[in-house]
């Protein structure tokens, strides 16, 4: 050689001294080009890595291995990466805790989630046996369920033990309060609301419906009671007022009428009476009063008596406008040689000289003279 120029770098996995390859690096060291020594301390094999002898660049221990320590000579150095820690290759010599919510086996690269309804608090598990029922009142519906507080159960549920899917607080109960544990954490609706199956906050019963204890539906107001919202019971329809099915309010029975505690409907004052205008029309006594002689009345119009139909008579308390028998209908038509005109209270005889053959005659006009050649000297005679 004539100058330095012409000199090469010492061969990769070489070492050279005094310009002259003098052998191979030894294990625990790499050499790379120009390597003066086989142990250079600047070379010395790094963690997570093995160097066997004449390497020219560090091997890096397998996935799931794992070497804490510099200078590693051969695959005997990296070792399984201990259970309850998991090696990933970029490890770099230092193996990771197993999170919570998961297990890891010796030599595994990344950590085993728990499955669906089990949970894992701390860190650090080495199997599945690490991983524990999800406790009542939790739901551990994913897997990898570590932090509890993050998993209970929800409102309108509970969750028995190892729950991997929350259960609705039955229909007739309601739960507004997160980690219930079983069935009887679900309280019973209140009176006044219903609750379906999975109620978070019981609804308050609408008006015209009533809801008992317990009540997963409303329940229509019957006849007779009235039901304002929030009703737990019917309310009873108080006397001189009726409540037909589904009120929210009672009605004022009309004059006419008549109503006792719990009608459903106004009972109508007999035909033959009237109603009296009394405001607490509660029984027939106080509110319905007989008509008086010469009228009628029906339960067509019951808040009125009506003057006799012309060509009847009506005694009093007559029940129709054209009565027949005076015992049940209490008046009767007008009979034969006599007249009536409208509201008699009885009969009126056709006068001396006159007569009628007929019934229900309604005026005097009525009453037809004596034929020529004939007389009649008494009243009321039927020809």
């Amino acid at each position: 050689m004539e100058d330095q120029s012409q000199c090469r770098p010492c061969p990769v996995s070489k070492y050279c001294v005094a310009g002259a390859v003098a052998g191979a690096c030894d294990s625990g060291y790499w050499c790379d080009s120009g390597a003066n020594s086989k142990t250079d301390p600047s070379k010395i094999c790094p963690a997570n890595h093995y160097c066997e002898s004449g390497t020219s660049a560090p091997v890096r221990c397998e996935a799931g291995k794992i070497n804490p320590n510099t200078g590693g000579t051969s695959p005997a150095d990296c070792t399984n990466c201990p259970a309850g820690k998991y090696c990933p290759e970029t490890a770099n010599g230092v193996a990771s805790d197993c999170p919570a919510g998961f297990y890891c086996v010796a030599g595994v690269t990344q950590p085993t989630a728990c499955g669906v309804g089990k949970y894992r608090a701390t860190i650090g598990a080495t199997s599945i046996a690490d991983c524990l029922d999800c406790p009542a009142g939790h739901l551990c519906n994913v897997e990898g369920v570590g932090d509890l507080n993050n998993f209970k159960c929800p409102v309108g549920y509970y969750c028995v033990a190892g729950s991997k899917v929350a259960t609705a607080c039955p229909a007739g109960k309601y739960r507004n309060v997160v980690g219930s544990t079983s069935a009887a954490d679900c309280p019973d609706c209140p009176g006044g609301f219903y609750c379906p199956k999975q109620t978070i906050n019981p609804i308050i019963c609408p008006s015209k419906t009533y809801c008992p204890v317990a009540s997963n539906s409303t329940t229509a107001c019957p006849a007779g009671k009235y039901c304002p919202p929030q009703t737990t019971t019917p309310i009873n329809c108080p006397a001189a007022y009726y409540c037909p099915v589904s009120v929210e309010e009672y009605i004022k029975c009309a004059n006419g009428t008549y109503c006792v505690e719990n009608s459903a409907k106004p009972t109508l004052c007999d035909n033959g009476t009237f109603g009296n205008g009394n405001p607490k029309n509660i029984n027939f006594a106080v509110s319905c009063v007989p008509c008086s002689a010469g009228t009628y009345s029906t339960t067509a119009e019951p808040g009125f008596c009506f003057p006799c139909t012309a060509g009847y008579v009506c005694l009093g308390q007559t029940t129709m406008a054209k009565p027949q028998v005076a015992s049940t209908d209490r008046g009767y038509p007008c009979p034969k040689g006599h007249y009536c005109p409208e509201g008699s209270t009885k009969e009126t005889p056709c006068p001396v000289g006159t007569y009628t053959d007929e019934y229900n005659t309604t005026s005097l006009s009525g009453c037809k003279a004596c034929a020529a050649n004939t007389y009649n000297d008494l009243v009321g005679q039927k020809g």
